[in-house]
């Protein structure tokens, strides 16, 4: 199958989850997401962090994950059956903008590295906080790639770089 401009497979995803490993921490916690709650990852990808939020929820609490592409969701799934989290862990193939869950099903959400991919992340944000309970946590975790800076003495040329 040919990958769409962008595609990133699951050992990147590993890679980055482990060099970003305190960052996310920073999500669960914004999340305030407590034993017995509903919790929804947007662009779950291979589900690092649906396993990770199912040790927050406990087993009295549910994580979905969602994510475009259908080989993450089988990785999802497996990764999930792996950790013996998968009864209450559970992941679908979903268009962001269109977030397959009643409005206020779940207690907190977050998305992770998404928003830099999306043509419309407005909509996906809406969609987040519709499937969100009043006064529930939305939290997103993005790359704000206007400030990237290269360590160097040659600002012309790192100016340049940036604007390709």
């Amino acid at each position: 199958m040919n990958k769409l401009k962008g595609y990133v497979d699951p050992e990147y995803l590993q890679a980055m989850g482990k060099f970003l490993g305190s960052l996310k921490e920073r999500t669960y916690s914004a999340m305030q997401a407590k034993t017995g709650d509903k919790v929804l990852d947007v662009g779950c990808g291979s589900g690092i962090d649906t396993v990770a939020l199912s040790r927050i929820v406990g087993s009295t609490g549910q994580v979905f994950g969602v994510d475009y592409d259908n080989e993450m969701i089988t990785e999802s799934e497996q990764h999930a059956e792996k950790e013996g989290v998968s009864a209450w862990v559970k992941h679908k193939q979903a268009d962001a903008s269109s977030l397959p869950f009643d409005t206020g099903y779940f207690d907190s959400c977050r998305s992770e590295r998404l928003f830099q991919h999306l043509l419309n992340p407005a909509l996906v944000l809406n969609e987040m906080t519709r499937v969100t309970k009043v006064g529930g946590a939305v939290v997103v975790l993005d790359t704000d790639w206007g400030t990237i800076s290269t360590d160097t003495n040659e600002i012309d040329i790192e100016r340049r770089l940036n604007c390709f």
